[in-house]
């Protein structure tokens, strides 16, 4: 099945972080859902199909990270959306620290343009599966 443009998740609080993103993301194509907490973030994965899903870390209902684990359990390998944890304290070399707790990488906030769709573009080639 061809999804296209590809579908992307976006799971944040912030109003205005979601928007910029959101119209980044559309702007350059893609179909894009945008929720404010970790449940809503379970909900749409279970009821869509995403390719990539940006999950802010700092949720006010189930933090990024257990939505992460949780996605990790809940969903089959074939079915998981390349994860991007984001959020204002990313620091240069935390992509480790974030892949070892489920993440595929990591975004600091706030979100550049550029890496956003570099970001989503390895992302979407690493799931290309799911389009």
């Amino acid at each position: 099945m061809t999804t296209y443009p590809p579908h992307i998740l976006i799971a944040d609080d912030d109003v205005v972080g979601r928007q910029i993103a959101r119209h980044m993301l559309e702007h350059a194509g893609y179909q894009v859902d945008v929720v404010d907490d970790g449940r809503a973030a379970l909900e749409a994965l279970h009821q869509g199909s995403y390719v990539v899903l940006l999950l802010d870390i700092k949720l006010p209902d189930i933090d990024g990270f257990a939505v992460a684990a949780t996605v990790a359990k809940g969903l089959p390998p074939g079915r998981q959306p390349w994860l991007v944890a984001t959020s204002a304290l990313v620091r240069e070399g935390d992509e480790p620290r974030y892949q070892a707790d489920g993440f595929d990488t990591c975004l600091g906030k706030p979100l550049r343009r550029a890496t956003l769709i570099a970001c989503v573009e390895a992302g979407i080639a690493q799931r290309a599966h799911l389009l």
